[in-house]
């Protein structure tokens, strides 16, 4: 049992780094976007297109890692929070 748990509590712990990193690359990538408008410069939008495409996919793959790692009382209220959010 201590052997399951603390195995739980490692993947929770690499869930939320994860989130925390993708936050932050977020973060960072609309500061670098931001100073680029400022200065005037582009970037090729097929480059634009290809790391925004990377980026999703890997966005959600942390989300799977994330809501599998969560316990079922954080999923319900992640799920009342989308619902009233997206009703209200």
């Amino acid at each position: 049992m201590h052997e399951q748990s603390s195995s739980q509590a490692k993947r929770q712990a690499l869930a939320q780094r994860l989130v925390v990193g993708a936050g932050l690359f977020g973060a960072s990538v609309g500061a670098g976007g931001a100073l680029l408008a400022k200065t005037g410069l582009s970037l090729p939008p097929g480059l634009v297109f290809a790391a925004s495409l990377v980026g999703m996919v890997v966005f959600f793959w942390v989300c799977v890692v994330y809501w599998r790692n969560i316990d079922e009382a954080a999923r319900e209220a992640h799920k009342f929070a989308w619902f009233w959010g997206g009703t209200g």
